[in-house]
């Protein structure tokens, strides 16, 4: 459970997310997604390989009622992936693809006025990400360039000239 100093500051806009989730499981159209979804029993047997990280309503709301979030980031991240999780396995401009693309753009709706009024940090998770797909695309730099020449760095080419 995160302690009272890694919540501080992040009391109120967890509140107005709990709301949105609150308001997000009345909804009729939602009603897949209040729940884990259950793969196995609906016989989507890939579900697993193209959905990594399962989340659901229903696990976030009792994540929030725990106290088990460190920041509204942390929150709003478990949400956008309950909509972008759907809109990886349903075919685009399915019934469930819609709707959860339409949930998804009123979450960012309502929590960009959340960013707005309150001072709730940077996106830590989104920042660990940037850094881990920088540091893969050095590595891959670094492969590409190891072609088993010698670099020197020097651009010159045979015959002296500057390339």
């Amino acid at each position: 459970m995160p302690s009272q100093s890694q919540r501080e500051g992040q009391e109120e806009p967890l509140r107005r997310l709990t709301k949105l989730v609150t308001g997000f499981m009345s909804r009729p159209d939602t009603a897949p997604f209040l729940e884990p979804v259950d793969w196995r029993g609906l016989e989507l047997y890939d579900y697993p390989e193209i959905v990594t990280k399962m989340m659901d309503l229903g696990t976030i709301k009792r994540k929030l009622e725990r106290k088990q979030y460190n920041s509204a980031w942390e929150c709003a991240n478990d949400i956008k992936l309950v909509w972008s999780n759907c809109m990886a396995y349903n075919a685009e401009g399915s019934e469930l693809f819609m709707v959860a693309k339409q949930c998804n753009r009123k979450f960012e709706d309502k929590f960009r006025k959340v960013r707005q009024e309150f001072d709730i940090g940077e996106d830590v998770v989104e920042e660990e990400e940037e850094e881990e797909e920088d540091k893969e695309e050095d590595e891959e730099n670094d492969e590409e360039d190891d072609d088993g020449d010698f670099d020197d760095g020097n651009t010159s080419g045979a015959d002296g000239s500057i390339k």
